[in-house]
């Protein structure tokens, strides 16, 4: 910390004399109590009068609100966790405004929903078209979504003053951050061009993804193996952002552009996920994590698959998505699935805990948004996961024991929100809402605006997990 008293700080290496042999003063009234006192009870007087004045509106009946009515939109590392939305106390319920603040139901509910038989409109990853519509409304109206909204389009416009990204490995990590920055960059740039029609965010993730597939002016990996897959998270990580490019902008990619996507996804993604399955010499050494791995490798691995095979169905020719999705969807159940133990404490540790559940979520949020269900992928405790975070979660940073993983990137504590909308506990949507990192395109159809009240309303101090 920048305040302590340590090698760092300038007096840690003066004598103890400096500090010692002080005259003592003679005691007096404090300032504290000459000013401080009286400051307090005005300023006291004046929030119970403006909280008796302006307590009904909506503002502060659906979201904490601090001086001069400004939303606190999210938690610095040393603020404490007790502090955003104070400004609604009462306990926290999904409906509370009105349906102006609410999405609209979607229409899509096929009554014997299939793996592979997808809505025909798009998108269809985790942001359908029916939401999209509903947005602009939305964020005129809540002050979290504008905030949001306003900081994808500033870090939209950072990425595309960025170079593209080059190929780089990263000895162990191999190139797991560069595809995690790509995914980070598309889903951005695609957000922004569904919001504005601007097709220069078109043009930039197509100069994105031509790089990462290969055929940019400069190397990118090895031909026909770009993505890296001895390190399959990377090859998983690619496929998903190419399919968010591929299904975000679908209306926007000429036929041909749309193709050399879709062939992206297949040869240097979904060819590698079946082969993974399906091919003995091939199994070992890069499908390992289907076997009894419940962490975060068999959710980012089968994830990734799973939003790359979702984009592409009905597109595809060679029924390659089709297999792939007989292959993750029945892997993700019975490893995946079971990352949470009985009372929520994630298999591995509280900062693995981000890569396992934003996996997982987009995961299963893609597979209910395209197709209608999510196939037991979402088991109750999930939501015992979800207060598992918010208890380990401290007024500093997390606790932190075991591996605290690479860096984060396109990954976030979002996954709360999908929770909190799935399990009707928004709890953890209040929580997660005023957090650093959600400022992102997910949360923007993950959080659910109807959310009123506070978070820890009625919530324990503590916790026992075993």
């Amino acid at each position: 910390m920048g305040g302590s008293y340590s090698a760092g700080n300038p007096y840690y290496n003066v004598s103890r004399s400096a500090f010692e042999n002080v005259p003592n003063k003679k005691p007096g009234i404090s300032p504290w109590v000459k000013f401080g006192v009286p400051a307090l009870a005005l300023v006291a007087i004046t929030a119970v009068v403006s909280n008796s004045s302006g307590g009904d509106s909506p503002l502060a009946q659906g979201s904490a609100t601090n001086v001069n009515n400004m939303i606190r939109r999210s938690v610095h590392a040393m603020d404490s966790t007790s502090n955003p939305s104070t400004g609604n106390t009462a306990s926290s319920t999904f409906g509370a405004r009105d349906n102006t603040h609410s999405w609209p139901e979607d229409s899509f509910k096929p009554s014997s929903p299939s793996p592979t038989t997808a809505r025909t409109d798009r998108p269809r990853i985790i942001a359908p078209a029916y939401k999209w519509a509903a947005l602009p409304s939305l964020i005129q109206t809540d002050p979290y979504l504008q905030g949001w909204n306003d900081t994808i389009f500033s870090n939209a416009q950072t990425y595309y003053d960025q170079p593209v990204k080059a190929y780089f490995i990263d000895g162990g990590n191999g190139v797991l951050d560069i595809a995690r920055e790509i995914k980070m960059r598309v889903k951005a740039w695609a957000y922004a061009y569904r919001m504005t029609k601007d097709t220069k965010w078109v043009d930039r993730t197509w100069k994105e993804l031509q790089n990462a597939s290969g055929n940019g002016t400069t190397p990118f990996g090895r031909d026909g193996d770009n993505w890296y897959s001895s390190h399959f998270l990377d090859l998983a990580e690619f496929t998903n952002a190419f399919a968010i490019g591929y299904d975000w902008m679908y209306d926007a990619w000429t036929p041909t552009q749309r193709e050399a996507i879709m062939w992206s996804i297949i040869n240097l993604g979904l060819k590698w996920g079946v082969a993974s399955y399906n091919d003995p010499s091939y199994h070992g050494w890069l499908g390992w994590w289907q076997n009894n791995v419940n962490g975060n490798w068999n959710c980012v691995c089968n994830g990734g698959l799973t939003v790359g095979a979702l984009a592409i169905l009905g597109d595809d020719p060679t029924g390659t998505a089709e297999t792939m999705l007989g292959l993750t969807i029945p892997n993700a159940q019975k490893n995946c699935a079971l990352g949470p133990s009985s009372d929520g404490t994630w298999s591995e540790t509280p900062n693995y805990w981000y890569f396992g559940t934003t996996a997982h979520a987009e995961m299963a949020s893609a597979l209910l948004t395209a197709t209608g269900s999510t196939y037991d992928l979402v088991l109750p405790t999930f939501s015992l996961t979800a207060l598992y975070h918010m208890h380990v979660s401290g007024p500093v940073a997390k606790f932190d024991n075991g591996d605290t993983g690479p860096n984060k990137f396109s990954t976030t504590a979002n996954s709360m929100m999908f929770y909190g909308s799935f399990f009707n506990q928004n709890r953890y949507t209040l929580f997660q809402r005023d957090r650093d990192d959600a400022p992102e395109p997910w949360s923007m159809f993950w959080y659910d605006p109807s959310v009123s009240g506070a978070f820890w309303d009625g919530m324990p101090l503590d916790h026992y997990f075993d």
